[in-house]
């Protein structure tokens, strides 16, 4: 378990990286406070800026629960098949994402849910389970 819970570290943070930086990428720009008249952008890379300012407090927060709930769906599941496995972490990956999604997070938020899924489908290593 231990073996298989550092390869899961070892892919999950470059992946979860990746992840804060293509959202703030496709994320929506910021509105330029100094515009008064009318409704202007921030040019995307101020907007990038901001955006990767707000994943310092997030992307540690997120990666930490999600490492906690990995930790614990592999010490506590020994048993099945290795699709319901992943299916399961896919579903508790998701969790610590709620709170932003409640908080309007919008698109930012629907591209790190993605990340998320795609680590626990197709990067996460595989677990050793013994059959049901």
């Amino acid at each position: 378990m231990e073996s298989w819970y550092l390869r899961c570290l070892v892919r999950y943070l470059p992946t979860h990286l990746v992840g804060w930086a293509v959202a703030a990428a496709l994320a929506s720009p910021f509105i330029d406070p100094s515009s008064t008249d009318s409704v202007t952008y921030l040019p995307f890379w101020e907007s990038y800026a901001k955006h990767l300012c707000s994943a310092r407090v997030g992307a540690p927060v997120v990666a930490g629960v999600s490492l906690v709930l990995l930790l614990l769906l592999g010490a506590g599941r020994t048993r099945g098949s290795v699709l319901g496995f992943r299916a399961m972490a896919a579903g508790l990956l998701q969790l610590p994402l709620l709170p932003f999604a409640l908080a309007g997070g919008g698109d930012l938020v629907g591209t790190l849910m993605l990340s998320q899924l795609a680590f626990a489908i197709l990067i996460m290593p595989k677990p050793q389970l013994t059959a049901p």
